[in-house]
């Protein structure tokens, strides 16, 4: 790139800024006669799209060509452990949110149950998780 034409291009543009464009005034005589005339009747007219009737039709996929994905796998069922594990920290805040807003009353034991529920809960899905991520050369992103 030369600097020199850099400059005058910008300089250029500068000094050209805020003006109107200025458009010839020379119309071809077929655009200013107007719309084309509608046909008189709508045998005349045509099919829309091209005169083709075939034309619009190879263009839509037909339905068998379409890509129908497999069903998708069964979600994988988690062992029992973590399962009671996950419903204790996810399931007893909302319990314990639904007793509240409907004011209703729990023993003191069922308190301290549900609060250790979630606590150990949390504390056997945190014990639980992998010490290092498997190194199998995959940074987990997928196309």
């Amino acid at each position: 790139m030369n600097r020199g034409a850099d400059d005058e291009a910008w300089r250029a543009i500068v000094e050209n800024y805020g003006d109107r464009a200025e458009l010839d005034d020379t119309w071809d005589t077929a655009d200013a006669a107007g719309p084309p005339e509608s046909p008189e009747s709508p045998e005349d007219a045509g099919t829309p799209g091209g005169d083709e009737p075939d034309a619009a039709r190879s263009r839509r996929p037909e339905p068998e060509e379409r890509y129908v994905p497999p069903p998708p796998p069964p979600l994988p069922r988690p062992a029992p452990p973590r399962l009671a594990a996950w419903t204790g920290v996810l399931g007893m805040p909302v319990l314990v949110l639904v007793l509240i807003v409907l004011q209703i009353a729990v023993p003191p034991w069922a308190t301290t149950g549900m609060v250790l529920w979630f606590l150990s809960g949390f504390a056997y899905l945190v014990a639980s998780m992998p010490a290092q991520r498997p190194d199998d050369g995959d940074d987990g992103a997928r196309v």
